[in-house]
């Protein structure tokens, strides 16, 4: 308990140092004095008693015991023997009280124990059953994972002992169990995209060169966080997740087009170039939409809520911005990287491998 209590007050005071907490609390309360009652078992064992012996025995010298009842009128009330109470208000008076006998001789508390006097706690906390001290702060003017990672680099330098730990609760955890669920699901969000493109473009080129896409999309969801001075929240982590299924429409249209293109015979650079001349207008009028649609929600304008949602709105439109502009140049150069890229494996592929290959200079010297 003791050690236990001194990793309590380090946290607590590097939690209360740390800026962004307020209102910093714990649950180390000083309780009532009392006496601890440390019972030497050899001794106990010598002179043939046991705990339960000396603890019913201790029991009725201080709380007392019911030993008869007193009638009265039809009603009973329970007569208590008890030690009196100049014999236990010290500890001294205690270790003399009677709790048993050996060879008709009396054994007095003191002889079979070391009686300490201490403050107990008020309340007895424990987490799946285990003693536990809790360290509690508010927030003010900082986010919440910010001030955590601050307390985490703070705590590397406390040492716990074995069998001790430091860990987070509350919206701290929640939050990291959150976002570690929000981040699987973007995951698998992207993977069920890409295998949706894959089996419509029969291919496994194209919606490589499509998936692009999200990474470029992200540059503006963490750009217009960061100017907008919005934290990454679960519902910013919502408006990433609808990104992954919103921004792939444009590079669709562009690819799926240069696709058409080629298949009639126009080479792929001049396919390119039609076919980013050809869909700038379709793309832009759906981005131009979408980014109308989640404005209001981006401004925090409505009705009450607004501004909760406000996160979510302001991810998807950087996301939208960055998405529609950059797509158009980068999407055909990591389109023409991936097909140079087959190109050259294909070629490979078809050269046989241990045949060699005719000369220029031996064709000459045998035609000579």
């Amino acid at each position: 308990e003791r050690i236990l209590r001194q990793l309590g007050e380090q946290v607590r005071a590097i939690v209360a140092a740390t800026p962004g907490t307020t209102n910093v609390d714990t649950n180390l309360r000083s309780g009532k004095t009392e006496v601890a009652v440390r019972l030497s078992r050899v001794r106990m064992a010598e002179l043939g008693l046991t705990t339960a012996d000396v603890g019913a025995q201790l029991r009725t010298n201080i709380a007392g015991a019911a030993t008869t009842k007193y009638r009265v009128g039809g009603s009973e009330y329970d007569i208590t023997v008890r030690a009196g109470e100049d014999d236990r208000d010290s500890v001294r008076e205690l270790g003399d009280l009677r709790v048993g006998a050996a060879n008709g001789t009396p054994v007095r508390l003191s002889d079979i124990a070391a009686l300490e006097l201490r403050r107990g706690p008020i309340t007895i906390d424990r987490l799946n059953r285990q003693r536990l001290i809790t360290v509690e702060a508010g927030l003010v003017g900082r986010p919440l994972g910010a001030v955590v990672a601050e307390i985490q680099s703070k705590l590397k330098s406390v040492t716990v002992p074995s069998g001790y730990r430091v860990v987070f609760g509350g919206e701290a955890e929640f939050q990291a169990e959150t976002f570690g669920d929000m981040l699987f699901a973007l995951a698998l969000g992207t993977l069920l995209v890409y295998m949706t493109i894959a089996a419509q473009f029969e291919s496994l080129l194209n919606p490589f060169a499509i998936m692009f896409s999200l990474p470029l999309a992200s540059i503006g969801v963490f750009f217009l966080l960061l100017v907008t001075r919005t934290t990454v929240s679960i519902m910013s982590l919502l408006g990433i997740m609808m990104l992954a299924g919103i921004v792939v429409n444009n590079a669709i249209l562009l690819i799926e087009f240069i696709s058409q293109l080629r298949e009639r015979g126009l080479p792929r650079r001049e396919a390119i170039l039609q076919a980013g001349q050809t869909r700038l207008r379709p793309i832009l009028m759906t981005a131009l939409v979408s980014i109308m649609g989640g404005l209001p929600v981006a401004l925090g304008i409505g009705s009450s809520g607004a501004e909760w949602r406000k996160p979510l709105g302001i991810a998807v439109l950087g996301g939208l911005m960055t998405s529609t502009f950059l797509t158009l140049f980068v999407i055909p150069v990591i389109y023409t990287l991936l097909d140079d890229l087959v190109a050259r494996a294909r070629r490979r592929r078809a050269v046989p491998v241990g045949v060699p290959q005719p000369v220029a200079g031996a064709e000459q010297d045998e035609k000579s």
